[in-house]
């Protein structure tokens, strides 16, 4: 995530007008992987961009009609893309937008083009690629179109300079999350009779996930899977993905990585915000657990509901962050599987989706609870015996009712 100073202000240029091609490419080929809402960030900028003039980041998102951590996180995906790159001097910010890969280039690239495949299916990118194919010629017609040298008489041979065509390119390689093609060449070393086509795309897509979530690279999964992976189970049921879970942590060497042990501090969340949202963006839950508890390895416990948040509600990684840090901060550090399922669904149904959103959320509804914490006290003054308190505090005890009024919120 980009941090952006009090007094951040933009400017938006474009690179060349969109074309009718570049319409069409944008429909048909992004708008799967970047969602209407990406899309139509792109396309606003780029008609703000027709202004020339410096915003201040308030009017600038008052003219998109979006929250600061949206803004930034709907931005992102931009710039994954290459529609968009962003340079800062001081605090002025130039977003500069790039026009779409052509078709062509779109489809043949593996990120992309497997990223519309994954989005909507083989047959739907299929629908894709003949949308831009050309008419085909008519059985039993002839070419009878002039050759260039019939076309054009010379007297001299064509002086050509190559450097004509030497233009750099704006698009610089983007390398996929979850490498599926190099994950399985890595599998075939360490499980020979492996193949895609044994699991199922659910799987593979867990896979991907749980890599993302332990911060592993394509060979150490494919080094561990085979310890938890009956390939003789029916297609997508052969991994036993908690089991994996805890292998990825056992694998994960947090002692070794001192700058860690450098960041430690005795209540997470009360030094720098930009850089603890910057942190809560860029590592993965259990990294993130790990840095709230000073570069210790997370437990296990710990590790699976944060797998659990993610698997069965898709909750985004920057979010399910967001939610430790708060449950670590306000609850003393104590991290409660029915409190943090509670909070994460009332995230989902918020539409909550970003690091920055989900701070601002939870302590906008903590506010709200102390006042109304504090107005049932005015008209009830009988507090609880603490052993009663104390019987709230063991997980599963709690109410979706008491939860919900620890928290300041209403279902």
């Amino acid at each position: 995530m980009h941090e952006l100073p009090p007094d951040a202000s933009f400017l938006i240029h474009r690179a060349r007008p969109l074309h009718s091609m570049d319409v069409e490419s944008l429909s048909f080929l992004y708008l799967p992987i970047l969602g209407y809402k990406g899309l139509g960030l792109y396309l606003s900028l780029n008609g703000l961009s027709s202004l020339g003039e410096e915003m201040p980041l308030a009017r600038l998102l008052s003219e998109l009609g979006a929250s600061k951590g949206e803004f930034l996180s709907l931005l992102s995906p931009l710039e994954g893309l290459s529609l968009a790159r962003t340079y800062r001097k001081g605090s002025l910010h130039e977003i500069r937008l790039l026009p779409p890969a052509s078709p062509r280039d779109f489809l043949r690239n593996p990120v992309l083009g497997g990223n519309l495949v994954l989005s909507r299916g083989k047959e739907r990118a299929r629908k894709a690629r003949d949308h831009f194919l050309p008419p085909p010629v008519q059985e039993g017609m002839e070419e009878i179109s002039e050759d260039y040298g019939s076309a054009f008489l010379k007297d001299a041979p064509l002086s050509y300079d190559p450097s004509l065509g030497d233009i750099p390119s704006d698009r610089p390689h983007v390398r996929a999350p979850f490498d599926e093609p190099r994950f399985f060449k890595a599998l075939k070393e360490s499980l020979p009779e492996s193949d895609p086509s044994l699991f199922s795309e659910e799987e593979r897509k867990n896979l991907g996930r749980l890599m993302a979530l332990y911060s592993l690279d394509e060979e150490t999964l494919a080094r561990l899977l085979p310890s938890a992976t009956i390939l003789r189970n029916p297609k997508g049921k052969k991994v036993d993905f908690r089991k994996l879970g805890d292998l990825a942590l056992q694998e994960r060497s947090f002692l070794m990585e001192g700058r860690r042990r450098k960041e430690r501090r005795a209540i997470p969340g009360k030094g720098d915000v930009a850089e603890e949202l910057r942190a809560m963006e860029s590592l993965s839950p259990v990294d993130y657990l790990s840095r709230l508890q000073g570069g210790t390895r997370p437990a296990s416990a710990d590790a699976r509901l944060v797998d659990r948040i993610s698997r069965e509600m898709g909750l985004p990684f920057p979010v399910i962050n967001a939610l430790m840090n708060y449950l670590v901060l306000h609850y003393e550090g104590k991290i409660s599987a029915p409190l943090a399922e509670k909070i994460a669904g009332t995230l989902l149904r918020n539409n909550i989706e970003t690091a920055m959103d989900a701070i601002d959320f939870l302590n906008a509804s903590k506010g709200r609870g102390r006042k109304e914490r504090a107005a049932r006290e005015e008209s009830a003054p009988v507090k609880p015996a603490p052993e009663e308190e104390a019987a709230h505090e063991e997980e599963g005890e709690m109410s979706d009712e008491e939860l919900m009024r620890l928290l300041g919120m209403k279902e």
